[in-house]
């Protein structure tokens, strides 16, 4: 939900044991990667419950770390390998360990540095790090 319920206010300073306080200090958030701290999916407004200092540097067997829009931060492992690259070095999409992108529904970039998914190519937003993509042969709108 939208996590009003987690409001600090309304959990009392976060007294819950089961709680602790978001680095904002605005909300709570539970302690155990069931109740959402460093399962790769923000409940902290500041994203802080998936910072690698608090999650043992995203240690989980269910998480990866990597850099999203600058923010050093844990992911969910389903995003490793789904065409939409979340980590700004595309390291996520890496072929290498995305079986050099033959899983169906993704095409490799022609730089070779990382996998994009079928259904985002043309969308006029650059997935891959070359733009081919978005300059791809099936792309009316533009050339390579």
């Amino acid at each position: 939900g939208d996590s009003s319920d987690e409001e600090a206010g309304l959990c009392k300073g976060c007294e819950d044991p089961a709680l602790e306080m978001c680095q904002d200090r605005k909300s709570c958030v539970g302690r155990s990667f069931s109740s959402g701290k460093c399962n790769g999916e923000p409940e902290c407004a500041d994203q802080s419950d998936e910072w690698p200092e608090r999650c043992n540097n995203c240690s989980h067997q269910n998480t990866f770390r990597c850099s999203h829009k600058g923010v050093d931060r844990c992911q969910p492992n389903w995003k490793l390998c789904n065409g939409n690259p979340q980590c700004d070095d595309y390291v996520d999409e890496n072929p290498s360990i995305c079986q050099s992108c033959s899983k169906p529904g993704l095409r490799m970039c022609n730089d070779k540095r990382s996998c994009v998914s079928v259904s985002l190519l043309c969308d006029g937003v650059q997935h891959c790090s070359d733009s081919s993509d978005e300059c791809a042969e099936q792309c009316n709108n533009c050339s390579d």
